[in-house]
C-alpha cells in the first residue's frame, strides 16, 4: 500500500508541478511577537475573505478546496490572524483557519551560509569558520579561520546566535557579514546572498543542519495560536452523501489532530489525495510540537492525560498506514 502511495505521489507531483504559482506566490515573513499585534486595522483581501467563507460550507468538497487555496495563496500571517480575530467564525472555519496558519509558519523556508563552524573556538567573541557546504555561498566569498562577528550590524558572538540571526532570514536575501580574517584587529565586512537550510539538510555532518533554535519560536508560535485562537475540542463535519455535521466522538477521537489525520489517511486510500512522503514528515512535526505542548506544566492534569493520549493515538495511525 505504501510502496503504491509513493508512486501515486511521484506521478502526481511529475504532472501537477506549476512553477509559475512558486514564482509569483509571495515570501511569508515570521516575526514571533506578531501575535501580540492590533489586527482590527488589518484590510483583508475579498477573495481570501470569501475563501474563509467558504470553509463553512455545506460541501464537504468545497471546504477542502477552500482550505487548500487559502495555503495555496500564501496570504500574509497578519492578514491571517485579522481573520482569526473574527467573533463571527464557525467551529470548523477556526479550526481550518489555526491548521493553515500552522502550516504556513513550518513552511517558511530558512536562510542558511553552509558554513562548518569550529565550537572548540568559540569564547563568546565570534563563531569561528571551519569548513565549507559545497555548492552553498559562503563558499565562495569566506575563508576558513574567519571569525564571523555580526550580521548586518546584529553581533553574533555565539553559534546559537549566529544560527538563529541566519535562519530567521530567507534564502536569497542579501546579509552582510562582519568578519576578522587572519588575525587581523579590523574587521572587514562582506556581502553573502544566503542559501536554504534544505540544501544543508543534505548534508548530515553540517551543524547547520542539526541546529535549528528559530524552531523553538515557531513552535511556540504555533502553541500560542492554538490556545489563543483555536476552537474547543470538536470534530470537523465528516465528507459523506448527506453532508450532515458527524456524532459526537470520545475525545480522542474527536481531538483536532487526530480528526484531521484520519481524514487526511482516508483521502490516501481512497486515491482523492496522494500524500505520502510528504504527509508523514508534516504529521511526525505535528506530534513533536504535541510533545511540546504537553510539557507546559501550566495545562491542567486532564489537558495533558488527553493530550498524552491523543499523541499515542496520532503515532498508532501512522503506524498502522505504513
Amino acid at each position: 500500500m505504501l510502496r503504491r502511495r509513493r508512486i501515486l505521489l511521484a506521478m502526481a507531483l511529475a504532472a501537477c508541478t506549476t512553477p509559475v504559482v512558486a514564482q509569483t506566490s509571495p515570501p511569508i515573513h515570521f516575526d514571533p511577537t506578531l501575535l501580540e499585534g492590533d489586527f482590527s486595522r488589518i484590510v483583508v483581501d475579498p477573495e481570501l475573505a470569501r475563501l474563509v467563507a467558504s470553509l463553512d460550507d455545506p460541501s464537504f468538497a468545497v471546504r477542502e478546496q477552500a482550505e487548500a487555496a487559502i495555503l495555496v495563496r500564501r496570504a500574509p500571517l497578519s492578514a491571517m490572524l485579522a481573520l482569526l480575530s473574527r467573533e463571527d467564525l464557525s467551529a470548523e472555519q477556526r479550526q481550518r483557519l489555526v491548521g493553515v496558519v500552522s502550516e504556513q509558519v513550518e513552511r517558511i523556508p530558512r536562510g542558511a551560509l553552509g558554513i562548518r563552524m569550529d565550537t572548540a573556538r568559540e569564547v563568546g567573541q565570534g563563531v569561528v569558520v571551519s569548513g565549507f557546504v559545497e555548492g552553498m555561498p559562503a563558499a565562495h566569498v569566506l575563508e576558513a579561520a574567519d571569525r564571523i562577528v555580526a550580521i548586518d550590524d546584529a553581533p553574533t558572538p555565539t553559534t546559537t546566535q549566529l544560527i538563529g540571526a541566519v535562519q530567521r532570514r530567507l534564502p536569497g536575501e542579501v546579509v552582510r557579514l562582519r568578519i576578522h580574517r587572519g588575525g587581523a584587529a579590523v574587521p572587514i565586512e562582506i556581502d553573502v546572498v544566503l542559501g536554504s537550510v534544505e540544501q544543508l539538510e543534505q548534508d548530515a555532518n553540517d551543524p547547520l543542519a542539526r541546529q535549528n533554535p528559530v524552531l523553538a519560536e515557531r513552535t511556540a508560535f504555533i502553541a500560542e495560536l492554538r490556545r489563543r485562537f483555536g476552537p474547543p475540542t470538536t470534530t470537523l463535519r465528516a465528507g459523506t452523501s448527506a453532508e450532515v455535521d458527524a456524532p459526537p466522538v470520545d475525545p480522542i477521537e474527536g481531538h483536532p489532530e487526530v480528526a484531521r489525520l484520519r481524514r487526511y489517511l482516508a483521502m490516501v486510500d481512497s486515491g482523492a489525495l496522494v500524500d505520502v512522503s510528504s504527509l508523514r514528515p508534516l504529521w511526525q512535526r505535528r506530534i513533536q510540537r504535541l510533545r511540546q505542548e504537553l510539557l507546559d506544566s501550566r495545562r491542567p492534569v486532564g489537558d495533558r492525560e488527553v493530550l498524552r493520549a491523543v499523541i499515542v493515538r496520532c503515532e498508532d495511525l501512522l503506524r498502522d498506514d505504513e
